[in-house]
């Protein structure tokens, strides 16, 4: 049967949006039924929805924000915020700083163990969004391994803001202003 993770399931969601059909729906979860594997799994490998498919639903299921990387450019200097490694271990990538806030894609924006580090390693509050695994995993490829592993955060209390119009803070003080 199919899980309830929020408000609505996942399955009642695709209906409702149009992105399969009731009936697709119902081969879907006797399939489920027959093998215990997770719906969005066996709704990808019968052909009856995309990954996008499924993140748009699980994104309103959960009610965090769902973000396409694959069409969408993340900030570079967040990028020095968070090390390959942890981006890696929990399958995150940061999107971009406001004042002391850190946007961060993540598989699961419920994942308290990788907000709690992302929080203690950025010292930031960390605001998760909805992105898919294989756009994480592109964008880590994408934007980690160009630079490679080698990608530093800067010391504490010279982290850049990302605010438009602003002076980032690391060049105002080394400005001597």
């Amino acid at each position: 049967m199919e899980q309830e993770f929020g408000r609505a399931l996942i399955g009642e969601i695709l209906v409702k949006k149009g992105m399969i059909s009731p009936d697709q729906l119902a081969i879907a979860l006797d399939e489920q039924k027959r093998t215990g594997k997770k719906l969005a799994s066996i709704l990808m490998n019968l052909g009856f929805a995309k990954e996008e498919d499924i993140a748009l639903a699980l994104s309103e299921q959960i009610g965090y924000p769902y973000l396409d990387l694959v069409t969408y450019e993340v900030d570079k200097n967040s990028l020095s915020l968070v090390p390959y490694e942890l981006a890696s271990k929990y399958s995150v990538i940061p999107v971009y700083v406001i004042g002391d806030a850190l946007t961060v894609a993540m598989i699961n924006p419920l994942d308290v163990e990788a907000i709690d580090e992302l929080r203690r390693v950025t010292n930031l509050i960390i605001r998760p969004i909805f992105a898919t695994p294989t756009s994480i995993k592109n964008s880590i490829e994408r934007y980690y391994k160009a630079k490679g592993p080698a990608v530093k955060r800067e010391p504490a209390g010279l982290e850049k803001e990302i605010m438009p119009g602003r002076i980032p803070v690391a060049e105002h003080i080394m400005r001597g202003q």
